[in-house]
């Protein structure tokens, strides 16, 4: 649960970082960008706080380029979810400019800052979902080779190894294409993974975790509808993560409130609750 007093700092947090002509961004300059915009709308989604903004609907429809594509694919999906979230259609249509782009990538090389293998897949087939774009057929096989071809014997989804990140968007994937997650033995992983004191771990004993850990962990929980093993080890980790000022680091030492992390942190609480049983903690290991 987000106390009044957690949900009204971190309120107060995410409207200092609302730059003056829309928009957000978390280094509190006005220079507002597309995923620091979702970030903070959707958070505002999960604290039921979402109110219209004009001028930040309108930052949204001016990062659209006149031939109805973006700059990149991430931020194109970070616009058009932020227009999804505030009930607008983009300005013009986007959908040559999505489909002109495969969503499996042609090598298993990416960049160093990447996460997972599979987030421009779970992107693409996200923005399919919004635009209402059929994802059956050819492109569904080639997604399912892709992750078919990373899965690995301890249940969950990487390259070149499991990792809880990566299992999480996988997971997305297979939700979206109608896919049972149950056959792929994930639950088996995501138990090698869980800790008392954590709620999650990256690798089994690597200690201590990191809040994009957990968040993907209590992810994996929700959508292979397995209760977390640890929720109020998660709740308390996610809590040590929250700075005076309302916003969210990634570690329990410290560090920088970013609107991201912020999000992960409020996601994580609310996604906790929708996982286990209400009102239940019989499933806390001893």
């Amino acid at each position: 649960m987000i106390t009044n007093v957690e949900r009204n700092e971190t309120l107060r947090y995410i409207t200092e970082r609302r730059c003056a002509g829309g928009g957000y961004c978390h280094y509190r300059l006005d220079e507002p960008n597309a995923a620091d915009t979702f970030y903070a709308l959707d958070t505002l989604r999960f604290l039921d706080a979402l109110s219209p903004d004009r001028a930040t609907e309108d930052f949204l429809h001016g990062m659209q380029h006149p031939d109805g594509g973006y700059a990149t694919l991430y931020a194109g999906a970070f616009v058009l979810r932020s227009l999804a979230l505030v009930g607008s259609d983009p300005a013009l249509d986007p959908q040559p400019w999505l489909c002109a782009m495969h969503p499996v990538p042609q090598s298993d090389r990416r960049p160093v800052e990447s996460h997972s293998a599979f987030e421009r897949t779970c992107t693409h087939l996200t923005l399919c979902r919004i635009l209402g774009i059929r994802t059956d057929g050819p492109l569904r096989d080639a997604v399912l080779r892709h992750l078919h071809a990373h899965h690995h014997a301890d249940g969950g989804f990487g390259h070149p190894q499991s990792t809880l990140i990566e299992t999480a968007h996988a997971l997305a994937i297979l939700g979206m294409l109608g896919q049972p997650p149950d056959r792929y033995g994930t639950g088996r992983f995501l138990l090698q993974r869980e800790h008392p004191m954590f709620g999650y771990l990256t690798h089994p004993r690597a200690t201590p975790a990191f809040l994009e850990h957990v968040a993907a962990g209590v992810e994996c929980a929700v959508l292979t509808g397995r209760p977390p093993g640890y929720p109020e080890g998660c709740r308390t980790f996610v809590r040590k993560c929250r700075n005076a000022n309302g916003g969210y680091t990634r570690s329990i030492f410290g560090g920088i409130s970013t609107l991201e992390n912020t999000w992960l942190a409020i996601r994580a609480i609310t996604r906790i609750r929708q996982a286990e049983p209400q009102g239940e903690y019989a499933h806390e290991r001893n």
